[in-house]
């Protein structure tokens, strides 16, 4: 059988495997790109001070911010965030600070959530950002925004909120998680010869 569709890499034929195997190939090309995705899940670690019972709600005034305050290490890199809101809808804004001395310093990053896309229950957003140490995650309410879910069966005294640049403490969990990838400190090892790979 014989096939002379070049267009391998872009469906070059029911039945056609030229140009997938071997050496540089679109099959080890494509493989490649799958293990990096997983790898940054595989690699990843959540970062939570809630236990998933979210016994009260918190509403997040239009303003106002809220932060949770996370522990890590220098060379790791934050892969998503996620936050838990009562119904759907709604506006808000995620930010990221790192650690100044325990309280939230310098903006590292901030993203619009906008309510076609926010659900009830737990959302999550990709990112990547490369973290110096510890780090705060939160949100910015606007006068459309869900209420947050509050595990006030526990408090870690993670949690924050803001009103007029003044920072206290809340009681209980707030629901912001992070989800942190290796980075620099990764337990697997890329494999370069495609040759030599077992996949």
């Amino acid at each position: 059988y014989s096939n002379s569709n070049t267009n391998v890499c872009d469906g070059g034929g029911a039945n056609s495997l030229d140009g997938w195997t071997g050496e540089g190939s679109c099959i080890n090309g494509f493989i490649d790109e799958l293990l990096d995705d997983s790898h940054n899940y595989i690699d990843s670690d959540q970062l939570s001070h809630d236990d998933n019972e979210f016994e009260t709600e918190y509403q997040l005034a239009s303003g106002d911010y809220a932060l949770v305050h996370f522990e890590a290490n220098a060379g790791e890199s934050i892969n998503t965030l996620k936050w838990y809101q009562n119904e759907s809808g709604g506006t808000i804004k995620l930010y990221v600070y790192d650690d100044d001395n325990g309280l939230p310093g310098d903006e590292m990053y901030s993203s619009l959530q906008t309510s076609g896309g926010n659900i009830d229950g737990w959302n999550e957003i990709e990112v990547d950002i490369a973290l110096s140490g510890n780090f705060f995650v939160g949100a910015k309410g606007y006068s459309s925004t869900r209420s947050l879910g509050l595990d006030s069966s526990t408090n870690s005294g993670s949690s924050y909120e803001s009103s007029e640049d003044s920072w206290t403490a809340i009681d209980g969990n707030l629901s912001f998680r992070a989800s942190l990838g290796c980075g620099d400190n990764c337990s697997y090892s890329a494999c370069e010869d495609s040759d030599s790979c077992n996949y």
